[in-house]
């Protein structure tokens, strides 16, 4: 429990200090990369193919979807005009 407050308290601090507090956590206590979920895809190819189904499919839902709830604009105006140099 000590191990847990002491990692969310890395948080206060800066985030990416969380992260590191679990993996010393992890090399510490001779946690296996398995048991934290580091583990490699079965195939490079299926998650890779999911990966951008997904990005794509978040992309159109928030597009179609989110945006016009929230009233933004359909095209950003820091963007219309690019100055090509």
């Amino acid at each position: 429990m000590l191990a847990f407050l002491v990692i969310l308290a890395g948080n206060l601090l800066f985030v990416p200090l969380s992260a590191l507090l679990v993996l010393a956590w992890a090399w510490r206590s001779g946690t296996p990369w398995s048991e934290l979920g580091f583990v490699r895809p079965a195939s490079w190819t299926r998650t890779v193919a999911a990966g951008l189904a997904l990005g794509i499919a978040l992309k159109l839902v928030m597009k179609a979807i989110v945006m016009p709830l929230l009233d933004a604009p359909p095209i950003n105006p820091a963007y219309q005009h690019p100055v090509m140099l």
